[in-house]
């Protein structure tokens, strides 16, 4: 619809206009100068829809009091008059008016789909105005018309036959009008695939002007080969570009008919299975094919050549019996169609017939029988063509051209001839029968052609007698009718050399021949030949022993006798009396021994040994050891440090002997335990010797000589930053600022914490003791910083020093290029890259009858029984529960003794290594220990040495017994107070064995925490030590009926009942079997919530070390109602008595008075005449009277006294 035009003067009559006009000119005329106008869109939007037409507004700088006439230009993509009224090009302000509207009307509503579309209006020039920089604006007129798009199918089905193809066509609902392309995407699914059923097809179509409304999408079917049925196309309409059109139909489908034969035009390919067959016939012939069928159709068989003709069709399968021919093809029953056949031939063959062998018998003199044999006459039933050949006898007697075979004159024994058929046809074989003739002599004689058979196990040698008869020297049966006989002569029909029945059992030396004697026709079998000899036995006429000092090389000496011979016999040496292989062979025999040792010799000669051994004894003396010595030093005042030196830990490996003073400040002798207390002493060197005491002839004793540098260790001698003292703990030289000569201070190397002094590489040997220069396995790695200083490939097996398979190439380059650094074969095979190795595990015990709390020191060896290097050994030995660890020492390599691994880097070649473990025998647990070898390159192979096992029998005779009690001193407190357990252990042996019991440990460990319920306020002990950490009371010993005393006192915690145990865990000897159950003791203590202090004691703990806090026992004279509100302090008057353990008074006070306005009472100080009573547990009864009326009142308790 078209809006009437509304332009600003029409308003007005024509007689307002001329004075409207007027006015205007005059006002221009009085004008002084131009006005500066600018255009805006007023409402930038206009709709076809309406109401809404919109408008441009032009504005002045300042109102025009003459009012003024603009001009303006119009543009944009909307059509004046087509849609919109066209505007007139002029614009007013009235007079004394700042601004002109300039309305857009007439917006036309049409059926177009155009978009939205512009008016532009640009300010023109004109009279008595000038324009600024805003002089165009733009409206945009908004388009209501939508179109839409939309598929259908115009043609269908396609087809392949005559090639009849489908068509879906794409319409808009409206001409496009917007002046831009509308572009609508689409797919093409369904069973039929774009490009290969039908061409392939571009999956868009445009629409770029108004002339077009529709677009086809042709689908060319393509005629394939390809069995596949009806298939669909379908289109989906997926967008559209332009935003003026939406989708409406977006959907639709048609189908393609299939021309082709589910056969298939292709036979089916037979595979190789075989064809020719030999006496029997029974296949499937689907199993001649092994291809899959086409979708649709079935193999099948048939005798006919032509598919059609169903009547020769087999079953499914193809089952057949006979040879022939087959046909094979694939069938669409459906469509009654075929592909085109196979051919199959089938060939039935049969197995020739050697016929049913027998054997037969000739004779070698025809004198005596046939002498010929002919061989077809040897085989029955039916026989097939074919050929003889002998296959076996003792000569050459081929049939002739008849297969007759003659053996005059020729060898006895059995022969052998194999028939076989030449007829056979594959895969049928040729047939063979064997026959056998046995051709003999035919003569009577029964003493046959083979001779006795010689016994290789009698023996034909003797010393001094022979003991054999003639007939053991052979086991053959004589034929029947012969006798076995023996004769001196070779000829056996000489009948003088015939042995009778005495001289065949009691030979004497010289040549024998046996045979079989035919005594009916004279005549004798092939002999056996043998020959009995007679030897004098030598015997040992003189023997010399030896002895030494020490390990060391001895001679010993042997002489032999043959009687009747000028010649010596050999003297064989021998390490056992019977048995065994010689050591040696001679009459002087050297060998290195290192202990005693007895051998054992005989003669032998000629077959013939002396018996018995006699035995040669090689005595070594036992060289008494003075030990290796290591010098020390001690500090003389205790405050300092330690004070006594235990000599013996100076020495290591040393046997029994005494130890003198030899030099020093003043003379110190040891003690009987060997110890020298160095309190008090001089400053200065003392020197002190260890004599060996045991030496035996001819041996001597030999000694030792250790120097002790002694000083009060307040000093740091060597200015290293630790005293003496210290230093001596540490086992760092108090007079070596640098011990380890790393350059490193003592001092700096331990560290702050002296308890725990610095080990950078946990190797247990200190930082001070551990050079952080010195790189003992050249590995790289310094010794401060390497775990293991002994072995190169720990930390890093990547350093060029280590090659643990010993190949040649380092474990590093191995690794790196992906080898195996454990096997010698990889990368390089060389023919002794595996040969094999043998590490031999050994393991000792220095004393294998242990008593519970002794010691023991196992030794564990490695040996390399083989001549080639091994290395990376693994070596596992961990100590079972009946062993507590204590120290190691080895040879080579590192043994932790968490995991129980010993690790050595290499043991070469018939080299032997040791490691020895210290450890304690527990009560109880396993007394097995066991070294087993874990890991070697090369590898192990021989198992039978890898492991070594000791068991160690503990020692408990009978009667000991060691008995523990345990008590609570108030077994009722109060959270917040108190309690003292006691524990006391008793030695209640009543055996000899009982007498001192020593190395007893008592476990009794405070846990503070929740559960447990108390808190470690402190120990006292009249014996031994207690360690509250690991809540162990060591006591040294107890005499028979001794008891040591342990007070333990705790805080209590929490309200509950908790419990305490102590347990005797170990002591030397052991308690007996049946004396144990009373090894252990419970207590229990019931704690309960406090109330508010009443009168009574206020504190029972003090400690009246003069520090000025607690030092003195109070009495509490506050009292409570019964709803715990505190009383006012109160006067009392009170008497008090104290005991000790022993019910012993040590402090009365009597009707002491106190004013209610004192403090709190001091009752004791501590003392006792004057004297410190000594730390413990004490008793207390106490009498009071708040004098309320109720008269004296009775408490009593116990006081903890600590200073």
């Amino acid at each position: 619809m078209k809006m009437e035009r509304n332009d600003y003067l029409a308003r007005f009559s024509p007689k307002v206009k001329k004075v409207l006009a007027f006015v205007f000119l005059v006002t221009l005329g009085l004008t002084a100068s131009a006005q500066e106008l600018t255009i805006e869109a007023f409402s930038d939007t206009a709709s076809e829809t309406g109401p809404a037409a919109g408008s441009f507004r032009v504005l002045s700088d300042i109102p025009i009091p003459g009012g003024l006439i603009i001009n303006y230009t119009v543009a944009g993509t909307a059509t004046p008059t087509t849609d919109y009224a066209a505007l007139s090009g002029i614009a007013f302000i009235l007079p004394s008016e700042s601004q002109a509207i300039i309305d857009l009307s007439g917006v036309v509503n049409d059926a177009l789909v155009e978009g939205d579309e512009t008016v532009i209006v640009t300010l023109a020039a004109g009279a008595g105005y000038t324009i600024g920089a805003d002089n165009q604006a733009t409206l945009t007129i908004q388009d209501n018309d939508i179109g839409l798009v939309s598929v259908a199918t115009v043609e269908e089905p396609g087809q392949e036959e005559g090639t009849v193809n489908g068509r879906f066509r794409i319409a808009l609902s409206a001409a496009n009008n917007t002046g831009s392309t509308a572009t609508v995407s689409f797919t093409l699914t369904g069973a039929a695939t774009n490009g290969v059923d039908y061409g392939t097809v571009n999956l868009t179509r445009n629409f770029p002007n108004p002339t077009i409304l529709s677009r086809d999408v042709v689908i060319n079917v393509v005629d394939d080969a390809d069995f596949e049925g009806t298939e669909d196309v379908i289109i989906t309409l997926t967008g559209v570009n332009n935003p003026q059109f939406a989708l409406g139909t977006s959907t639709a489908n048609l189908d393609i008919e299939d021309n082709d034969c589910a056969a298939g035009d292709t036979a089916p390919t037979l595979n190789g299975n075989p064809t020719t067959f030999c006496d029997n016939l029974n296949v499937m012939l689907d199993d001649y094919f092994s291809g899959s069928e086409p979708a649709g159709a079935d193999l099948v068989w048939s005798t006919n050549s032509n598919p059609a003709i169903t009547g020769g069709w087999l079953p499914d399968g193809g089952p057949t019996t006979s040879a022939g021919t087959y046909y094979g093809f694939f069938a669409d029953m459906t469509n009654n169609c075929y592909s085109p056949t196979s051919q199959l031939t089938l060939t039935l063959n049969n197995t020739p017939s050697a016929g049913t062998p027998s054997n037969g018998n000739a004779c070698i003199d025809g004198a005596f029988g046939p002498t010929t044999v002919d061989l077809d006459d040897l085989l029955s039933g039916a026989v097939d063509a074919g050929n003889w050949v002998q296959t076996g006898g003792p000569a050459t007697e081929n049939p002739n051209g008849n297969n007759v075979v003659n053996f005059n004159n020729g060898v006895e024994g059995t022969y052998e001839y194999t028939y076989t058929t030449n007829t056979a046809v594959a895969p049928c074989v040729n047939q063979s029968s064997v026959v056998e003739i046995v051709v003999v002599e035919c003569d009577p004689c029964v003493a046959g052609d083979v001779a006795p058979v010689l016994d290789n196990s009698v023996p034909t040698v003797f010393c001094d007698d022979i003991t054999q008869s003639l007939n053991d020297y052979t086991n053959s049966t004589p034929p029947a009718g012969t006798t076995l006989t023996w004769s001196v002569n070779p000829d056996p029909l000489v009948l003088s050399g015939h042995r009778n029945d005495s001289q065949v059992d009691n030979p004497v030396p010289g040549t024998y021949f046996g045979f079989f004697y035919d005594a009916t026709n004279n005549c004798a079998s092939p002999t056996l030949e043998i020959t009995l000899v007679e030897n004098p036995t030598p015997s040992i006429v003189n023997t010399e022993d030896a002895e030494r000092c020490g390990p060391g090389d001895v001679t010993l000496m042997a002489e032999g006798d043959i009687p009747g011979s000028n010649n010596a016999p050999d003297v064989n040496w021998y390490r056992t009396a019977t048995g065994g292989t010689p050591e040696f062979t001679g009459t002087s025999f050297t060998i290195g021994l290192a202990q005693t040792t007895s051998f054992f010799v005989e003669a032998s000669a000629n077959g013939c040994t002396s018996s018995p051994r006699i035995e040669v004894i090689a005595t070594i003396v036992p060289q008494p050891q003075s030990g290796t010595p290591t010098d020390t030093s001690s500090c003389s005042d205790p405050e300092n440090g330690p004070t006594i030196v235990d000599l013996d830990d100076q020495l290591e490996g040393e046997d029994e002997g005494l130890w003198t003073f030899i030099s020093g400040p003043e003379q110190v002798d040891p003690d009987d335990d060997n110890e020298v207390d160095f309190t008090g002493r001089p400053d200065g060197t003392y020197v002190f010797r260890f004599t060996t005491t045991g030496a035996m002839a001819p041996c001597e004793n030999e000694f030792s000589e250790v120097s002790i540098s002694v000083n009060d260790c307040d000093v740091d001698s060597d200015m290293d930053g630790l005293f003496d003292g210290p230093e001596a703990d540490l086992g760092t030289d108090p007079q070596n600022p640098d011990t380890d000569g790393d350059g490193i201070l003592d001092g700096e190397e331990v560290g702050a914490d002296l308890e725990n002094p610095l080990d950078e590489d946990g190797d247990g040997i200190i930082d001070a003791l551990d050079s952080n220069v010195l790189d003992s396995d050249n590995d790289g790695v310094v010794d401060q910083k390497d775990p293991a200083n002994d072995n190169p490939c720990i930390p890093d097996n990547t350093n060029a020093l280590c090659d643990t398979d010993g190949d040649g190439i380092t474990d590093g380059d191995e690794i790196a290029d992906g080898t195996d650094p454990l096997d010698a074969c990889d990368p390089n095979f060389t023919p002794d890259c595996d040969t094999p190795i043998d590490l031999e595990i050994t393991k000792t015990a220095d004393n294998e009858l242990v008593s519970v709390g002794g010691e023991v020191v196992f030794t564990i060896g490695v040996n390399n029984l083989s001549d080639r290097r091994v290395r990376g050994i693994k070596v596992g030995d961990l100590l079972e529960s009946g062993f507590e660890y204590i120290s190691h020492s080895g040879s080579v390599g590192t043994y932790d003794p968490e995991t129980g691994d010993w690790d050595i880097f290499e043991i070469v070649p018939l080299q032997s290594v040791e490691l020895t473990i210290t450890a304690l025998v527990l009560e109880g647990g396993n007394y097995t220990n066991t070294a087993v070898l874990l890991e070697s390159s090369p590898f192990d192979d021989v198992e039978a040495n890898n492991t070594a096992t000791v068991t160690i029998e503990v020692d408990v005779p009978d009667g000991i017994d060691l008995a523990i009690e345990k008590t609570a001193l108030s077994a009722a407190p109060l959270v917040g107070d108190q309690v003292v357990f006691t524990i006391v252990v008793e030695n209640k042996s009543t055996s000899e064995e009982g007498n001192e019991i020593s190395n007893i440990r008592v476990r009794d460990l405070i846990l503070t925490d929740s559960d447990t319920g108390f808190e470690f306020v402190g120990a006292v002990a009249d014996r031994g030590t207690y360690n509250e950490l690991t809540g162990i009371w060591d006591i040294p010993q107890l005499l028979r009926n001794e008891r040591a005393v342990l007070e333990i006192t705790v805080n209590v915690l929490n309200e509950g009942t908790f419990t305490n145990t102590a347990t005797i865990v170990g002591s030397s000897p052991g308690d007996s079997e049946d004396k144990r159950d009373n090894n252990e003791a419970t207590v229990e203590v019931v704690v309960s919530s406090p109330n508010e202090a009443e009168v009574g004691i206020l504190y029972n703990q003090f400690s009246p070390n003069g520090d000025g806090t607690n030092d003195l026992l109070k009495i509490n004279r506050t009292d409570y109602t019964s709803d715990q509100t505190p009383k006012p302090k109160v006067p009392l008057v009170y008497s008090i008595q104290i005991f000790n353990r022993y019910g012993l008074s040590v402090f009365e006070g009597n009707d002491i008075f106190m004013a209610g306005d004192q403090e709190d009472a001091i009752v004791w100080d501590g003392t006792n005449n004057g004297n410190d009573v000594p730390d413990g547990t004490y008793f207390y009864v106490l009498e009071f009277d708040l004098d309320n009326g109720e008269g004296p009142q009775t408490t009593k308790g116990w006081i903890q006294l600590i200073r």
